[in-house]
C-alpha cells in the first residue's frame, strides 16, 4: 500500500467562491480554506480530499486524523 498526502496553499481557496469578487465584498465576508490531498494506491488508487476550516490547526494531529480517516474507509 502506499499512501501519498499534500497540501494546497491556503491563499487559495475562500468561500464563497466569485469568479470576480465584487467591490464592495471585504475578506471578512469570506472563509479561507484549506485543501489537503490524499492518494492511497493498493491495486487501485483512490483520491481523498479534505477541507480544513480555519479554526482547526493544520499540525500532525490533523494528518493523523485524516490518514486514521483513509484507513477506516
Amino acid at each position: 500500500m502506499c499512501l501519498m498526502i499534500d497540501g494546497m496553499d491556503q491563499k487559495n481557496i475562500w468561500l464563497p467562491h466569485f469568479a470576480l469578487l465584487p467591490k464592495d465584498t471585504g475578506e471578512k465576508f469570506l472563509v479561507q480554506m484549506h485543501l489537503v490531498g490524499f492518494l492511497t494506491y493498493h491495486r487501485v488508487v483512490k483520491p481523498f480530499v479534505f477541507l480544513k476550516y480555519p479554526n482547526i490547526h493544520h499540525d500532525p494531529n490533523l494528518i493523523t486524523s485524516i490518514i486514521h480517516e483513509v484507513l477506516q474507509s
